[in-house]
């Protein structure tokens, strides 16, 4: 329906990524014909457009995922030189490697810091230690080259539209399904977008189980949820 009453008009449509947000136009465009100005765009592109103005200002460029996995594994070399705690103990690993870096990028998409990391919401307090040696390592290491992840690009284009609510085209249309999984500072960057550009897709939802019904433990229970 927006593509058929905003015809002309740019759209910027979010998915979690772009071969999904392709799939999502194709579907649309066998269901209802030729669809017009409709640019698919990440989070993460949407916070690189609107962040590349401050980025050349101050001289950064961002890491890739390639380059944050490498530096979280030599941050953990380090570790295991001069630490005997939790994460030094594990044995080194690619897979290893992966799974701390994932973590730092879910701390760093939650909005939280090293000293946010208290032993006592851990299972082993000792590894809140560790992770907080690497979320720093980690972020000392980007500044020293220069460089950024993307949390640091969502959080410079939420300042950017903070201060300046033109950042964004007056004709653009940012498209966001409702049912994103967004972390944190996506979330805030979101907020940030003026209301006038932004229009949220509805999407389906599960139905909630009665009082009367039993704990859904089943696959077929769990799909017919779906089934209003």
């Amino acid at each position: 329906r927006i593509c058929q009453e905003r015809l002309l008009e740019e759209k910027w449509l979010s998915a979690p990524s772009l071969r999904v947000g392709h799939q999502w136009l194709d579907i649309v465009t066998l269901a209802n014909g030729p669809v017009l100005n409709v640019r698919i765009k990440t989070l993460k592109g949407l916070a690189l457009d609107l962040a590349g103005l401050e980025m050349a200002r101050q001289g950064v460029s961002l890491i890739t995922a390639t380059g944050s996995l490498i530096l979280v594994d030599r941050v953990l070399k380090r570790l295991s030189i001069s630490s005997s705690r939790y994460l030094s103990s594990l044995r080194p690993s690619p897979s290893l490697s992966r799974t701390v870096c994932s973590t730092i990028d879910a701390l760093r998409l939650a909005g939280l810091e090293a000293q946010d990391l208290r032993p006592r919401c851990f299972e082993a307090p000792e590894k809140s230690e560790d992770l907080a040696y690497v979320l720093t390592e980690y972020l000392a290491t980007l500044v020293e080259k220069s460089l950024i992840d993307c949390t640091a690009a969502l959080s410079m284009a939420t300042e950017r539209l903070s201060k300046d609510p033109t950042a964004l085209p007056a004709d653009v249309l940012v498209v966001l399904p409702e049912d994103l999984d967004l972390g944190h500072m996506e979330q805030a960057l979101v907020q940030a977008l003026p209301a006038q550009v932004l229009i949220t897709l509805q999407a389906d939802q599960p139905r909630e189980p009665s009082d009367d019904i039993p704990e859904l433990v089943t696959d077929a229970s769990l799909l017919l949820r779906w089934l209003l």
